[in-house]
């Protein structure tokens, strides 16, 4: 009967600790800074809102931006490897663009789910959200595309052309 209780025991203790690993869920994040309403609808598409999913050890990032009059999702390939602490989680993207590499650092605070993505351009912070599933964080990117979508092409309704 103790060996059972000692067994219960560590298997309870160590089930918090598993549950909180990253690998397997996503987060959807958003800058606070960046009014909705804002007359520049190029920097609410393209740095208002960012995404990460978790898995094998690595972290794949997922931005929306414009391709021409289509608001498209660009994530990374194959994401990059983070590495935890009990506080935070980190990692280095490194983007392959027509100009050169560009590297992007980002630390996610693993209690108040802030996130901060540092690139040579600027440096933001986001408030961000779990999304314990697969289908839910699909689910919240493609909303979030239409949305963004839906409000672009509001734009071009004043247009001739």
């Amino acid at each position: 009967m103790r060996k059972f209780f000692l067994i219960a025991l560590i298997l309870g203790c160590g089930t918090p600790a598993f549950a909180a690993a990253p690998d397997g869920k996503g987060l959807f994040c958003t800058d606070q800074t960046i009014a909705d309403e804002t007359a520049d609808i190029d920097l609410v598409i393209g740095a208002k809102f960012i995404a990460f999913w978790f898995d094998q050890g690595r972290a794949s990032t997922t931005k929306w931006q414009r391709r021409n009059d289509e608001i498209i999702l660009r994530s990374s390939p194959t994401g990059s490897n983070y590495v935890t602490s009990s506080d935070e989680i980190g990692w280095i993207s490194t983007t392959h663009t027509k100009d050169g590499t560009r590297e992007e650092t980002y630390n996610i605070d693993r209690k108040t789910l802030v996130a901060k993505g540092i690139n040579p351009r600027r440096t933001q912070e986001f408030a961000c959200e779990v999304m314990p599933e697969k289908k839910q964080y699909k689910q919240k990117l493609a909303t979030t595309r239409e949305a963004l979508q839906d409000r672009y092409d509001e734009r071009l309704k004043a247009n001739q052309f």
